[in-house]
């Protein structure tokens, strides 16, 4: 497997069954996985600060910047928990992460504007670090199931 791949398409697992957590692009003789979440999210979340920064839209409230995430976080911890069911849900998976795009441009201004801001990083830490955990937990649990 070429490094890059991963870089695109974060899928271990993406060349033995079809990459499912991507939208696979062929170019030039190459297979591209491109990941199908930062495939909206990054585009999103840098609409949303360039709306920011221009003065076309303004800083959401911060009940709105903690419920925006929870779509995504509620996907993917799902997805982790429940190994058994099939990972191809791409429309789904792209709409969960339109909100956390949002959030993510709006807290990036947020930091901009005030660096360490307090809000960022307990949203970043609340969200990041409790799907981090769930990950662990699961890939854990994945390799005490094999052995």
């Amino acid at each position: 497997m070429v490094t890059w791949q991963l870089l695109t398409g974060h899928d271990l697992d993406g060349p033995t069954n079809g990459w499912p957590r991507c939208v696979v692009v062929r170019m030039f003789g190459l297979t591209v996985p491109l990941c199908i979440r930062c495939s909206v999210l990054y585009p999103v979340a840098l609409l949303t600060l360039v709306a920011l920064m221009t003065g076309r839209a303004v800083i959401a409230p911060a009940w709105l910047l903690w419920t925006l995430p929870a779509p995504a976080w509620s996907e993917a911890v799902w997805e982790w928990t429940h190994p058994d069911e099939p990972a191809g849900r791409p429309l789904l998976r792209a709409l969960v992460t339109l909100p956390l795009g949002l959030a993510l441009g709006q807290l990036l201004m947020r930091e901009f504007k005030s660096p360490a801001d307090p809000l960022f990083w307990a949203v970043i830490l609340a969200f990041g670090g409790t799907a981090m955990l769930v990950a662990l937990a699961a890939s854990l649990d994945k390799h005490s199931s094999l052995g």
